[in-house]
């Protein structure tokens, strides 16, 4: 589940940094891929900080190339993996994110003041 929601689709801004908090029960180990599959193949690596962690933080600085469409899967379970639709960043718009002004393209997550 992300935020109590069931494999949701997650539409992502070119530029921005993006912080998944792995609080799942089991063994789990969470990929960003290029395909909804599971095991190691497909892994989308441009811009995440340990992909295919099972707890901790994952960082995800979505590069300005990335496709238009990625996935999140579980390594070992078919029935934990969704949709991320990459966008374009615009100012003042998008569900449930903010555009930074000056996007973290380093990694480092932004900070909120």
């Amino acid at each position: 589940k992300i935020d109590y929601q069931i494999n949701p689709e997650l539409t992502l801004a070119r530029g921005n940094t993006y912080i998944f908090n792995l609080t799942l029960n089991g063994i789990y180990p969470f990929w960003i891929k290029t395909a909804p599959v599971t095991g190691l193949e497909d892994a989308y690596n441009d811009g995440v900080n340990r992909n295919g962690a099972t707890t901790g933080l994952i960082t995800f600085t979505v590069p300005q190339d990335a496709p238009d469409v990625l996935y999140y899967a579980s390594q070992n379970e078919t029935n934990m993996q969704g949709v991320i639709r990459v966008v374009n960043g615009t100012p003042g718009t998008g569900p449930g994110f903010w555009i930074q002004s000056e996007p973290g393209v380093t990694g480092t997550p932004p900070t909120v003041g």
